[in-house]
């Protein structure tokens, strides 16, 4: 028996604990995402986590208004709210273990991006912005 494969199998585990992964495009930039798109991963999010490799993109079954919040979460973080249509309608950073605070989009999303704080403005995105989501 290879001695390597317990620890192939360990690693896959690992990848696969992660979730399901996905390329976007926000603006033209290309971004390995999380996807979270089951009530239970919505839920659970970024929470306990003490970094990030990429983002998580929260896709939601219908177009409405979800707030977010950072109780458990550990890594200060940067959200766009997407709507329907791709486009970013809203972009704010959410502070670590903050629990008392909702964060809400200005009008109905389908979707949220949250990546570490700083991101969009770092990658010079910006409100209006489209995000290229393959479902």
């Amino acid at each position: 028996m290879n001695k390597l494969l317990p620890y192939v199998l360990l690693l896959c585990l690992i990848a696969s604990c992660k979730g399901k992964r996905s390329l976007i495009y926000v603006g033209r930039i290309p971004l390995q995402v999380e996807i979270a798109d089951s009530p239970e991963k919505r839920e659970r999010g970024l929470s306990g986590r003490r970094k990030i490799d990429s983002g998580m993109l929260f896709i939601f079954e219908k177009q409405d208004i979800y707030p977010f919040w950072m109780k458990d979460t550990h890594i200060p973080l940067s959200i766009a709210f997407i709507d329907r249509d791709g486009v970013i309608i809203s972009i704010q950073d959410m502070a670590p273990l903050y629990k008392n605070r909702l964060y809400i989009p200005p009008k109905p999303i389908l979707y949220a991006l949250e990546v570490e704080m700083g991101w969009f403005e770092k990658n010079d995105v910006n409100v209006g912005d489209s995000v290229n989501i393959q479902r």
